[in-house]
């Protein structure tokens, strides 16, 4: 079966073999004339002139006499119209924004399909007036005065924007098709062209159809389209919606054409399941590589092959799935720019001073400076990064843990640098609040300087294949654009309304690649694919939502007024997603609709209703149609542990042992050793730290560093003195003001007055003041008992030395910091505070010899060691004394204290006393010979509980997931 295009091309030549010159073809885009003008040559026995070939909107823009306005230009002169109409209730262009787009929108179709503007309008602002009409109420509060009036001056907005347009001679597209379809009879006799043919397509506008119509009965035109009889014959088919129309309007034998690819043409039909973009890319990688087979020397070998992308974010992915072998092909669709590192970050500085914007309106309108994360993500962006110099100043952002910074505070950090990036960084960085106009300036010397400096940093052989050039090419055309589009209008606009122009622009660019638009492969979008057949088609992304897209209707005007004007809904927008499905797979062989199984966060997963459309109906058409389908699951690895690390105590590593004896070791290292040896290793011995960097938000250690701080701040004016209940009441007052302190010290350079780290704040506060009304209510019961509770020590630094046989002559010393020692009823009480959670049963052990061997002792071994530390450091105070937790999650609880059931009083209290300690020494000396054993090594845990939170599982990989 020929295809459309060459059907097209021979039929035209037949009629017209002397005078091809005299000939129009209008197609539905202009990648349909590239290939028509390749056909044509191919078909015609002789030299001659090539017919007229254009697009249908470049052809009725041609008879129209007028030109397509700047999109964003009209959204000005919108604006202009708006501020005549609303006078003194004019909004700012930023909020005229959100619903201008609409407007422009429905002007675009009420002007396609010729609906009548003032008819619709009126019928729209007496709909509105019903909404609102309060039988109740004899009078309409102010804002629905204003709310009508807007709908009934939309027609005023509409015959200001078409007056303006009219006298510019320049348009939007459905002004200037309305305005050619009304003209048409007085173009005819001026046309050019004998006969124009209107070839492959499917929903026309009225306004199309109009221009189209006029010219078939004036004899000038014929109409061919192209149709299968698969979903035309059938009325349920959404995919021959407007083609059936079209029939009912022609005899079906004045029709051209239908054919019967689905009939005629036995097709191998394949329905693919795959988890994830990159698993889609894969498999469309594999089957073109079965394609190209041997043959890769000769881009012919997937001349007649397309791999279509219904989505433009699977461009990279396949791009890099495709075999270095693959043979040459061509991406029709382009790059869109949104997509490369560059546009990245002129996104980036543009957040920046949105950031630094939205700060200073949330201080009360006092700039605060750039945001530390901002500046990061700028200085390490890869363009900048690569060219050297920026990594000093990204270390001293990092350790200088401050959230903002002034710009004469940052750019004395750029003094050493070469000139060229100076400037760069001097320039974003260099002032706080610039006008549009001033930040647009810099972006374009910004891109000029960066364009200087890749240029002399790269030879000519590779000047051309630096794609860092081009994108910045395109960018620096669209600041240009908006620059002089400012300056026509000479209009201020914020930095909001700037970010969404720039976005607007940036959603519909891309940057054209290079190579032979008609060879090989070719790789393209859906709506590229009108009127072009391939014998091999592979469709990715074949979902709900994506094809046909997800219904949803942008519009000012709701979808029973534009049925009754007869403007399109989603049922029609339904029907030309359904027809460009269909009319691509009509003449092919072999079909690859892969969809992504994947549910997304809304859900998503679910294969198009075309797929199931395919598997349930086109066998009862054709039987003799193959159709396989198959989920392609990514193998999931078992959960093995082959990546063993045993450290051996070689000398190096067991001198640095032993130097960490001689410092210290706190009750943290020692659980971590117990915990995994491995990780102990790394963070004591090695010394892998993390990066020690500025916390954009307030991270749990550091929550409980403040609150710990906190409540040494509280309790120290009552040091040594009997603690009442009243000094509580002191103590809830000054409580902001020291946790306020608490974080100048434990936070230095924090933002906490907003945002997630103000919610923050307001936890740690109700921490405290629960903890406070607990400790409040304790004292007054103890009151009641004559007993008094002094505070002795707070955050109190001890150590003491431990000897081992197995280290020789070496000590080993044990330190630790108390957060709280009391006494009451003259038992002393070593405390430690705790944010996370605690439970009974992490402090109480049936026997010594359970505590021995429990895997959940880490925060007994703690207070322990506090207790051993204490009674070394002050051996002379009287025994026992309690040891214990405060749980600040539940305070309510009181103190959670150690204890072995065993060994509980009478009183069911558990008293820490002199044996308690000796037993607990040789359970610490027992640890401390594993660890100083030079024949046992450093090895990983067993318990894979405790990797889950591991500050170094990605170096160990102990648990490998894929």
């Amino acid at each position: 079966m020929q295809r459309f295009l060459e059907k097209t091309s021979r039929y035209i030549c037949t009629q017209h073999q002397h005078n091809l010159a005299d000939i129009c073809v209008v197609l539905p885009n202009r990648r349909a004339g590239l290939f028509l003008k390749k056909i044509i040559p191919g078909i015609v026995e002789k030299t001659t002139w090539a017919p007229d070939i254009f697009s249908i909107e470049d052809f009725i823009i041609h008879l129209s006499g007028f030109s397509l306005a700047d999109q964003i230009d009209l959204l000005f002169t919108l604006h202009q119209i708006h501020q005549d109409i609303e006078k003194e209730d004019t909004h700012s262009f930023e909020d005229f924004l959100s619903w201008g787009q609409l407007i422009l929108s429905d002007f675009n179709d009420i002007d396609l399909h010729l609906a009548d503007a003032k008819s619709l309008f009126t019928y729209l602002s007496e709909a509105k007036a019903i909404e609102r009409w309060n039988p109740s109420s004899a009078t309409l509060s102010e804002s629905v005065k204003k709310y009508l009036r807007f709908y009934q001056s939309l027609i005023h907005y509409y015959t200001s924007l078409h007056g303006r347009c009219i006298a510019n001679k320049s348009g939007y597209q459905g002004l200037i098709f309305k305005r050619a379809s009304g003209l048409i009879e007085q173009i005819i006799p001026n046309l050019k062209w004998q006969k124009v043919y209107f070839a492959g397509f499917n929903a026309l506008t009225p306004s199309e159809q109009k221009i189209i119509t006029t010219l078939v009965e004036s004899k000038k035109a014929e109409i061919l389209w192209d149709a299968d009889d698969y979903y035309v014959s059938n009325s349920m088919q959404e995919a021959g919606y407007f083609l059936r129309k079209e029939i009912e309007k022609n005899e079906l034998k004045k029709f051209k054409w239908v054919d019967e690819g689905f009939r005629k043409i036995i097709k191998e039909v394949n329905l693919i399941g795959v988890p994830n973009n990159l698993g889609q890319a894969r498999y469309a990688a594999s089957v073109i590589g079965n394609w190209a087979g041997t043959n890769t020397t000769t881009a012919d070998t997937l001349s007649n092959a397309a791999l279509v992308l219904t989505d433009e974010n699977l461009l990279f992915p396949v791009l890099n799935s495709l075999h270095d072998n693959t043979p040459k092909f061509n991406v029709t669709m382009g790059l869109p720019i949104k997509l490369t590192v560059v546009f990245q970050l002129f996104n980036h500085i543009i957040r920046a001073f949105e950031n630094a914007d939205r700060f200073q309106s949330l201080n009360q309108n006092k700039a605060k400076g750039f945001y530390y994360s901002d500046i990061i993500v700028i200085l390490q962006h890869p363009i900048l990064f690569d060219l050297k110099g920026t990594n000093n100043s990204l270390n001293k952002i990092k350790k200088a843990k401050r959230a903002f910074y002034r710009p004469d505070e940052i750019t004395p950090l750029f003094d050493n640098y070469q000139q060229e990036i100076k400037e760069i960084l001097l320039t974003i960085f260099g002032h706080l609040t610039p006008t549009v106009s001033q930040l647009i300036e810099n972006m374009i010397f910004i891109i000029g300087k960066l364009r200087k400096i890749i240029n002399e940093n790269v030879n000519e052989q590779s000047e051309a294949a630096n794609p860092e050039i081009e994108y910045l090419f395109h960018l620096s055309g669209i600041f240009t654009r908006l620059q002089g589009l400012l300056a026509k209008h000479q209009i201020c606009i914020t930095l909001k309304a700037f970010k969404y122009l720039f976005n607007q622009i940036i959603q519909s660019n891309r940057v054209p690649f290079e190579g032979e638009p008609l060879t090989g492969l070719q790789i393209m979008g859906l709506l590229e694919t009108r009127t072009l057949d391939f014998e091999k088609v592979i469709i990715l992304s074949v979902n709900e939502g994506i094809i046909p897209p997800t219904s949803t209707l942008n519009s000012i005007i709701p979808l029973d007024i534009r049925q009754t004007f007869g403007l399109p809904g989603i049922m029609e927008t339904n029907a030309v997603s359904a027809y460009h499905f269909y009319r691509l797979l009509q003449r092919a062989k072999e079909i690859h609709l892969v969809y992504n199984t994947e549910p997304d966060d809304l859900g998503g997963g679910e294969a198009s209703r075309f797929i199931m459309q395919l598997e349930h109906e086109l066998k009862q058409y054709q039987p003799a149609h193959i159709i396989s389908k198959k989920i392609i699951h990514q193998p999931i690895p078992d959960i093995t542990f082959d990546n063993i690390i045993v450290i051996e105590k070689e000398e190096a590593v067991y001198r640095k042992l032993l130097d960490k004896a001689k410092q210290g070791l706190s009750p943290t290292s020692l659980n971590s050793f117990i915990e995994c040896g491995l990780k102990f290793y790394f963070s004591d011995i090695a010394g892998i730290k993390e990066e020690d960097e500025m916390e954009e938000f307030i991270e749990s250690k550091t929550i409980g560093s403040i609150i710990h701080r906190t409540l040494e701040l509280l309790y120290k004016p009552y040091i040594n003195k009997a603690l009442r209940a009243d000094d509580i009441n002191e103590m809830k007052q000054a409580a902001q003001q020291d946790i306020a302190t608490a974080f100048a010290d434990k936070y230095p350079g924090g933002e906490f007055t907003y945002g997630w780290n103000r919610l923050i704040k307001e936890v740690i506060h109700n921490f405290v003041e629960a903890f406070l009304k607990n400790e409040q209510k304790f004292l007054s019961a103890q009151k009641q008992l004559n007993r008094h509770l002094t505070i002795l020590k707070l955050e109190h630094p001890l150590n003491a030395i431990i000897h081992l046989d197995i280290t020789g002559d070496a000590d080993i010393k044990i330190k630790g910091i108390i957060d709280r020692v009391d006494q009451i009823e003259g038992k002393l009480r070593i405390i430690d505070y705790k944010t996370g959670k605690v439970e009974k049963n992490d402090l109480t052990f049936d026997t010594w010899e359970s505590f021995a061997i429990s895997e959940n002792k880490s925060k007994a071994i703690q207070v322990l060691i506090y207790s051993w530390l204490y009674e070394k450091n002050y051996s002379q105070q009287e025994f026992p004394f309690i040891s214990g937790i405060f749980a600040l999650q539940k305070p309510s609880i009181g103190l959670l204290s150690f204890a072995i059931k065993q060994e509980i009083n009478e009183n069911q209290q558990y008293l820490v006393d002199k044996t308690t300690l000796r037993k607990f020494e040789e359970i610490l000396k027992e640890i401390l010979t594993n660890l100083f054993d030079k024949s046992i090594p450093f090895t990983q845990t067993t318990n894979l509980n405790i990797c889950q939170y591991c500050d170094f599982k990605k170096i160990c990989q102990r648990l490998k997931l894929s």
